[in-house]
C-alpha cells in the first residue's frame, strides 16, 4: 500500500511538472492576489522547477522589505558631554560624533535635550586692566546717599564717541550688467592696501528739566 501510494505522488508530482498554466487560471490568479499574470507564471516556473529537484515548493519574497524602528534612539548624554565644543558646532559633526541621525538632533533640541547657544569671544583682560576699569566706574558714583544707597552719575552731560572704519572698496565684487553693457574697470595701487574711510558719531543722552521739557541735547 505505501508503495501505491508513493507511485501515486510522484505521479501526481509529474503530470504537475508536465502541465502547462492555462491563460484563464493564470489571469485568474492574477486577479486574486492583485499582481500581474506575467508575476503568476513566473512564479509557475519556479514552483515547476523546485519540484523538479527534489525540493519543496517554498515561495519566498527576494525583497525584504523596510521595517520601521519602533523604539526612540536613546540620547547618551555621557558621550555627549565626552565631545569636545568644537564637535558640537553644528547638527551634521555632531550626528557624526554619536553616530546617530541629523533629523534624530533636531528632535534632541525640540524636545530640550540639548540647546543651542551663541557664544561671543570675550577679550582677554589683563590685572591692570581690570583695576583700570574699576577704577573709572567707580569715579562715576555721587557722594551723597539716596535712603543708604550710593547713586550713579546720570552721564547727561557726556558725549560717547564711536567710530567705524570702512574699506573704500573690496578687492572682488559682483554686479550684474545687461548682455551688451561693458564691464566696468576698477583699480587700485596695490590689493594689500586698499584705502579706508572713518566714520566718527557723537551720541548724549538728553537732559531734561521737571516738565519733561528737553534742555539741551548733544
Amino acid at each position: 500500500m505505501e508503495m501505491d501510494q508513493d507511485m501515486e505522488q510522484q505521479m501526481e508530482q509529474k503530470n504537475i511538472q508536465d502541465a502547462e498554466l492555462e491563460p484563464g487560471p493564470r489571469q485568474e490568479a492574477a486577479n486574486r492576489f492583485k499582481v500581474h499574470r506575467i508575476t503568476v507564471s513566473r512564479l509557475w516556473g519556479i514552483a515547476k522547477q523546485q519540484m523538479s529537484d527534489g525540493q519543496p515548493v517554498i515561495m519566498r519574497g527576494r525583497a525584504s522589505g523596510y521595517k520601521k524602528k519602533t523604539g526612540k534612539v536613546h540620547f547618551d548624554d555621557e558621550k555627549f558631554k565626552q565631545l569636545s565644543f568644537l564637535e558640537r558646532f553644528c547638527y551634521r559633526k555632531l550626528a557624526c560624533k554619536m553616530s546617530v541621525s541629523k533629523t534624530t538632533v533636531g528632535r534632541w533640541t525640540k524636545s530640550h535635550l540639548i540647546r543651542p547657544h551663541t557664544n561671543a569671544i570675550k577679550p582677554a583682560l589683563t590685572e591692570a586692566n581690570k583695576i583700570s576699569r574699576m577704577r573709572w566706574c567707580l569715579t562715576h558714583i555721587q557722594p551723597a546717599l539716596d535712603e543708604g544707597k550710593f547713586l550713579y552719575h546720570a552721564m547727561h552731560n557726556t558725549v560717547h564717541i564711536d567710530e567705524k572704519w570702512f574699506y573704500m572698496t573690496k578687492a572682488s565684487d559682483r554686479y550684474y550688467l545687461l548682455p551688451d553693457e561693458d564691464e566696468p574697470y576698477r583699480s587700485c595701487k596695490s590689493k594689500r592696501f586698499i584705502t579706508k574711510v572713518m566714520f566718527m558719531c557723537a551720541v548724549s543722552r538728553p537732559q531734561f528739566d521737571t516738565d519733561g521739557q528737553t534742555i539741551f541735547w548733544l
